[in-house]
């Protein structure tokens, strides 16, 4: 069974492209806590639509960055004192407006990039690939790109094994000294390392083999239009801004 109400990729990468630039640009642009929700929310509903185990995806990879967020929240909320008194203990003001607005601005930002990274890792390379060649962008640099794109998910991995690897063999990261767990990631990144030059220099042998650096541009016979669904997702991001605006 499929898992996505809607395929991903059956949308122009243009139509996407410009989401996400939109939805960067409010999240930076904004100190209006409504407008960085409203696109926040949209892509979240986008991530749903795409795969419904999206939501599962979301937590994860908040729980690991949750705490530092929160560290910086606080400094927020302590140390920015203008505005309204927003809570106060004993006559003495702890919360101000200005704090607390900064403090959930930070959140919404930090959960609009990380949507914007999850929703492009969902999307086809070769959908990639054709549209930067239908761009005129040279060969070389294409090929380039979706090696890179190919490699970071493979780091991730290694990465991953490692720590599973250390683990069954009885490495406790909690409760471990600083100088202990340097010593753990020093022993956990040669693996990782030695396995990321080797995907490296297979991958270089694969370009070579396929002609890297031998053409500039190629032309790709197969045509990418852009059909009614990415006009009316395009018509919903112009509606976006021009409310945003």
């Amino acid at each position: 069974m499929k898992s996505s109400i809607f395929d991903i990729n059956g949308y122009h990468i243009l139509s996407f492209l410009a989401l996400t630039i939109s939805a960067t640009y409010w999240a930076v642009a904004t100190d209006t806590i409504v407008i960085s929700a409203a696109w926040m929310f949209f892509l979240l509903a986008l991530i749903l639509l795409t795969d419904i185990r999206g939501m599962k995806v979301v937590t994860q990879r908040l729980a690991k960055f949750a705490f530092a967020l929160a560290v910086v929240s606080l400094y927020q909320i302590v140390f920015r004192r203008s505005g309204e008194v927003v809570w106060a203990l004993r006559s003495f003001p702890l919360v101000y407006a200005d704090g607390l607005r900064q403090a959930v601005l930070l959140w919404l930002r930090y959960l609009i990039i990380f949507e914007v990274a999850l929703l492009f890792s969902r999307m086809s390379h070769f959908h990639l690939f054709l549209f930067l060649s239908k761009c005129r962008f040279s060969f070389a640099f294409n090929l380039l790109l979706l090696v890179t794109l190919r490699f970071l998910p493979f780091v991730s991995h290694q990465v991953r094994l490692a720590i599973w690897t250390m683990r069954f063999n009885g490495a406790d990261f909690r409760g471990v000294k600083l100088k202990e767990k340097f010593h753990l990631v020093t022993k956990m990144l040669k693996p990782v390392l030695h396995a990321g030059f080797q995907y490296a220099s297979i991958s270089a042998l694969a370009l070579e083999l396929r002609g890297y650096g031998s053409v500039d541009k190629i032309d790709i016979k197969q045509r990418y239009p852009m059909r009614w669904r990415d006009a009316a997702f395009l018509a919903i991001v112009i509606v976006g801004n021009a409310l945003s605006l």
